[in-house]
């Protein structure tokens, strides 16, 4: 039975990727890769990260643009 990692796992699991290459020598960087594949595809699937990438992005816009945005979920919501 196969279980997936959750990405605070695989970003544990990074570091320690990183530490073996850094201890160990270079041959441990394919670990090291998989696991950002890995990680990348995990963020691409979470809700949770795609909501927190676009708060983000609402974060970035000016205040009179996030005003609109607001008005535009109000609206949508009635």
């Amino acid at each position: 039975m196969e279980r997936r990692l959750d990405i605070q796992e695989l970003i544990r699991l990074r570091r320690f990727a990183a530490f073996m290459i850094l201890q160990y020598g270079p041959e441990f960087g394919f670990v090291l890769d998989r696991l950002e594949c890995m990680i990348e595809t995990a963020q691409k699937d979470d809700p949770t990260v795609k909501a927190l990438r676009i708060m983000a992005e609402l974060n970035d816009v000016t205040p009179l643009q996030s005003e609109k945005r607001l008005m535009l979920i109000a609206d949508h919501k009635t």
